[in-house]
């Protein structure tokens, strides 16, 4: 069970890569299996339950998970709002090399758009890596941490 505050591109049946927070090289699949209808009206989350395919032992209830949208083969690929650069009238992202750790500026089509979220549909290849925070301060070759390999 997660909490989300943006339901817009969730909904039953979308899938996920849960990861332990104990051990992060353990991945399990999941999907949406419920959406609690109303957010909660302290924190405006709503309830997210998630089905887990064949977790293994060390899944107990209670243990801390992490879990991360996955992508439907042959879907478009979406991003947060933050990863978004746009520049004379053209939308961009910044792709990291992994063997350098050096980004550089693509350009990209967008396919839809909300508050949160944007979906690519051309310009990018699913598994490329891109910077998701302080996209307005990078410049080209300019070298950058990666975090969270696991993933």
């Amino acid at each position: 069970m997660c909490r989300t505050k943006s339901r817009s591109n969730l909904r039953p049946g979308k899938g996920f890569i849960v990861t332990s927070e104990a051990d992060p090289a353990t991945r399990v699949k999941g999907q949406v299996r419920e959406i609690a209808p109303q957010a909660d009206l302290a924190t405006r989350t709503r309830r997210v339950k998630i089905t887990l395919v064949d977790p293994p032992l060390s899944f107990r209830l209670g243990t801390i998970v992490k879990a991360v949208a996955g992508m439907d083969a042959g879907a478009e690929i979406e991003l947060p709002s933050s990863a978004l650069l746009e520049r004379d009238g053209k939308t961009f992202v910044w792709v990291v090399d992994a063997a350098t750790r050096k980004v550089s500026m693509r350009e990209v089509k967008i396919g839809a758009r909300d508050a949160d979220s944007f979906r690519v549909a051309e310009g990018l290849a699913a598994g490329t890596r891109v910077v998701t925070a302080g996209v307005h301060s990078l410049l080209p070759d300019q070298v950058v941490k990666i975090q969270d390999t696991h993933l």
